[in-house]
């Protein structure tokens, strides 16, 4: 061999997650094909790192609220529900006309105050009689 000639090593492999044919050139072994196919991987092996981020970006972009006011509320609170006082999955309550969060409540009592705050009057006096 020259002295100028590099030796070229080339190692077939397949992606570990589209399962394309690699050819490479490094010595190191690739294990994906692209950078697509190594965020989906990670993605894919990491679901709770996902579940917290997405949560974090969640409430920052519907309330305006860091994560650390979060914890505060939830501390507050002692991590009940404001109406009916259970240890459950907590959702953020807020004024939909507003936008000022109110508390954290369970999903039962969030979905029932929902359906309160969209009732007309029509509804209300259709439950006191008046109809």
């Amino acid at each position: 061999m020259k002295q100028n000639q590099k030796q070229v090593f080339r190692k077939i492999l397949k992606c570990q997650e589209c399962g394309n044919i690699i050819i490479s050139k490094k010595r190191s072994d690739t294990l994906f094909c692209s950078n697509k196919c190594m965020s989906k991987s990670w993605t894919r092996r990491n679901p709770i790192k996902i579940s917290k981020y997405n949560f974090k970006k969640d409430i920052k972009l519907r309330y305006g609220l860091k994560e650390e006011d979060y914890n505060k509320l939830v501390f507050k609170q002692k991590n009940k529900c404001c109406i009916c006082k259970r240890h459950k999955k907590l959702c953020i309550d807020h004024d939909h006309l507003t936008g000022k969060i109110r508390g954290l409540l369970c999903h039962r009592c969030n979905t029932i105050l929902s359906g309160l705050e969209l009732a007309t009057s029509k509804h209300w006096k259709y439950l006191g009689g008046e109809l």
